[in-house]
């Protein structure tokens, strides 16, 4: 949603499927916003722009004991429904991207550094079948609450490359700026150092300022 203002602010046209939009609607995990989803694709000119920005919730490096994914087992605990619905999700998304590639369409794949998403065999696949192109930016350049390093992907060598030059580098001083903090850290009775996500604050850290 945040990208379909920014480009309506700058007198663009775009046009957001968005689950906080509508639930009922624009769900990917359900036929209706999938089926937008497509219709919405097919309807862009070529050389058009498709901003893709799933939930992590399932893929984060913060969920990896709960969800049971790993480099060994990337499907994670399938029996359990945050997990298949990471997978099925992945899967939608996977064929979404077919269709950009198809349509001729420009594609931009954004995950929290960290994500298992990239690793899963659909993404590996599209990863060796195109041309894409891989980067890092930090979301305290982009007026966010936390400095957050994020991973990017995109068909469209010159947005990588923007994108890399405007945010890919912050200065420990800028991110000592960003006093908000997504992790309470501890250590347990063991003294092993663990840390636990904020729930409010991760959600809120998604949205690009």
């Amino acid at each position: 949603m945040a990208v379909t203002l920014a480009l309506r602010a700058a007198r663009l046209r775009g046009v957001a499927v968005d689950l906080q939009l509508d639930p009922r609607t624009m769900d990917l995990l359900q036929p209706a916003g999938f089926c937008l989803a497509v219709v919405e694709i097919l309807r862009l000119r070529p050389g058009s722009l498709v901003v893709i920005a799933l939930d992590c919730r399932s893929f984060s490096s913060m969920s990896r004991w709960s969800s049971g994914r790993s480099l060994i087992k990337l499907w994670g605990y399938k029996d359990r429904e945050f997990v298949a619905s990471g997978n099925k999700l992945s899967s939608r998304v996977a064929l979404l991207i077919y269709l950009c590639q198809w349509r001729s369409l420009r594609w931009l794949l954004e995950q929290p550094d960290g994500s298992m998403l990239p690793h899963l065999p659909r993404f590996q696949k599209l990863w060796k079948q195109f041309d894409v192109y891989h980067s890092y930016f930090w979301m305290g350049k982009f007026n966010g609450p936390t400095p957050k390093r994020h991973r990017i992907w995109s068909n469209c060598f010159s947005l990588v490359d923007g994108i890399q030059q405007r945010a890919g580098h912050m200065l420990k001083s800028e991110m000592e700026r960003l006093t908000k903090r997504l992790v309470n850290r501890y250590e347990d009775k063991l003294g092993t150092k663990r840390f636990t996500g904020k729930r409010k604050e991760l959600r809120e850290s998604q949205i690009l300022g």
